[in-house]
């Protein structure tokens, strides 16, 4: 692993976070801060497929309320005959 070091500035609110995240879990600053990007990478990640796949129900749906309307159009007309 590739380590480097860099300095962050940080509001004095994120500050207060991460001290009281230090007290709670006993963890190094740097191991919380790792930690939650990691789990903000997965969070971002998963939430980029649910778009994906509610765009992909969403187009289905579309495709099937046309089908249907037309399958009701049809039997309006069986019916009318």
């Amino acid at each position: 692993m590739n380590k480097k070091k860099k300095t962050y500035v940080f509001n004095q609110h994120v500050l207060d976070i991460l001290e009281r995240l230090k007290e709670t879990t006993k963890k190094s600053e740097t191991q919380i801060i790792t930690e939650a990007l990691e789990l903000l990478d997965e969070y971002v990640r998963k939430d980029r497929e649910l778009d994906s796949s509610l765009d992909i129900m969403l187009n289905k749906i579309s495709e099937l309320s046309y089908k249907l309307g037309k399958c009701e159009e049809r039997l309006s007309q069986l019916e009318n005959k």
